[in-house]
């Protein structure tokens, strides 16, 4: 927030409001980089899965603020 008598120039306006309209979160696809790295590493563990899964389960009722939505 801007104190009393700081003045806000156009290039941080203009800055904010680019901001605002972009894009947020994780680009949908892959890079080259990423994909190469996940044909190295492979099929994750089913133990993952299970353990993701189990997770889900317990945390399903969970009240506060490590709640999943």
């Amino acid at each position: 927030m801007a104190e009393q008598n700081e003045k806000i120039t156009d290039a941080t306006k203009n800055a904010e409001a680019r901001d605002a309209k972009a894009a947020h979160g994780a680009p949908q696809r892959p890079t080259a980089e990423e994909s190469a790295a996940a044909d190295r590493k492979g099929a994750a563990d089913s133990k993952a899965k299970e353990s993701y899964e189990e997770y889900l389960e317990n945390a399903k009722d969970a009240k506060g603020e490590g709640r999943i939505p």
